[in-house]
């Protein structure tokens, strides 16, 4: 966004004081947009062609060598992204974040399945993937434009947002809506780049498969903020000329109480209720593995962690502060859907358990999920997520159920190699798997 708004920023002043080192600089800067996160490789040229559009009066005053000048030094600073855009690193790197993914299509399948009774001329016009993702746009388009997104709860994604306050406070609402009406009532010139901006934005957005999305859709903070400040400073303007001099006091009143109010509302939820709601997301736990791990992992010749336990190995590679040449040399690769992952490095392993052959295993330490750890297992040590407090009204009733759930489960091979109740529930569940089957 820092190119972006710089970008901007240079081809506003460079047109409209006939500067033509601003309109090189913001060229440039739009130019390095390319090469940055997935939504900016989208907006730069839209913001781009929006500012042409917006200027074109001003940008026809320039010399002509200075306009083939300018679009020469682009194409220049674009051609590597242009040259690899049907790379798994261009265009391609976005395909499962769109409305063209697979995702998508399989619900588009799921949907028409139902419909095999009806002719097929009519599900293939009204439900082909093109009519789908259209209406799925249109859909997006509205999820988007909800208040519940920018103003109440923001995205649903526990990684990206707090859960229960939005984009903005609650009391920016009347404001926002206060700053478009006085955009549009006033033509506020000034404020034309942020119009489009704003609109840009919402359009880009929902080309994504999952809205609300709030790392996808970033760029829409400054055109609201701006226009919120706008209604802040109109209503403010307006306020100071009431004549009812104690309704006016009043009003300001109830402002400044709600907007505190909303204030401690989001820092009270964002430094108590997220970490503990939200712990599974950030993988807090994660973070103590692997400095136990780092203090530990001398003690034994492999560590073998679960699979199905989900532990991100790039959280221990940061606190451990392993050697990247050592992990380079030592990484074993697979490919998972778009990404490559590792799952061994050094004396390290993530992979499906098989306790009866890993536990053969002498000096190691397996990581697994209370779910997958046997019963009567001699357990080494326990991670735990913090306590969530769960209150639910059973008939009329409230009752208040806290929950502290184990995370991981630390067990030592040497300490279970013998232990004949935990072999026995081993085999007897290996049983009934294979009969089951």
């Amino acid at each position: 966004m820092t190119f972006a708004l710089a970008g901007c920023y240079f081809f506003v002043i460079g047109a409209t004081k006939k500067k033509i080192l601003h309109i090189i600089l913001s060229l440039f800067c739009f130019g390095l947009c390319l090469y940055s996160y997935n939504v900016t490789r989208l907006m730069a040229p839209l913001f781009l062609l929006g500012l042409v559009i917006l200027y074109w009066k001003q940008i026809r005053s320039f010399k002509t060598a200075y306009q083939v000048g300018a679009i020469v030094l682009f194409i220049v600073i674009a051609a590597p992204f242009l040259l690899g855009f049907f790379s798994t690193s261009g265009v391609l790197s976005a395909k499962s974040s769109l409305i063209t993914s697979t995702d998508i299509l399989a619900i588009d399948l799921q949907f028409r399945s139902y419909l095999l009774s009806l002719p097929h001329s009519y599900i293939a016009l009204f439900y082909n993937q093109y009519v789908y993702m259209l209406f799925q746009y249109l859909q997006n388009l509205a999820t988007i434009l909800s208040g519940a997104f920018f103003f109440v709860t923001g995205t649903s994604e526990q990684n990206q947002g707090v859960g229960n306050v939005g984009f903005f406070y609650l009391s920016d609402l009347p404001f926002f809506i206060w700053g478009i009406l006085t955009y549009y009532r006033s033509k506020v010139n000034g404020f034309r780049i942020f119009n489009f901006w704003l609109i840009a934005s919402v359009l880009v957005l929902a080309l994504s498969k999952q809205v609300p999305q709030a790392t996808r859709g970033y760029f829409i903070i400054l055109p609201s903020v701006c226009f919120i400040a706008l209604g802040m400073f109109s209503f403010f303007r307006w306020l100071s000329t009431y004549k009812r001099k104690m309704l006016r006091y009043a009003i300001f009143a109830v402002f400044i109480i709600f907007s505190l109010y909303n204030i401690q509302y989001y820092f009270l939820s964002y430094y108590f209720v997220f970490p503990s709601q939200s712990a599974d997301a950030w993988r807090m736990e994660d973070k103590q593995l692997s400095l136990y791990l780092k203090a530990n992992q001398s003690k034994y010749s492999s560590i073998i962690i679960d699979r199905s336990a989900d532990f991100i190995y790039t959280t221990y590679l940061f606190y451990d502060q392993y050697p990247p040449a050592e992990f380079i040399k030592t990484a074993k690769r697979y490919q998972d859907g778009d990404l490559i992952k590792a799952d061994a490095w050094g004396n390290y392993k993530i992979a499906e358990l098989n306790w009866i052959n890993d536990l053969k295993i002498p000096h190691a330490l397996i990581i697994a999920t209370p779910a997958d750890t046997p019963k009567y297992t001699i357990v080494l040590k326990k991670f735990y997520d913090p306590t969530v407090f769960s209150v639910l009204s059973i008939n009329s009733t409230i009752v208040n159920a806290p929950q502290n759930d184990v995370k991981y489960v630390l067990i030592e091979t040497d300490k279970n190699r013998n232990n004949v109740k935990m072999l026995k529930e081993i085999q007897q569940s290996t049983q009934q798997q294979a009969q089951s089957q």
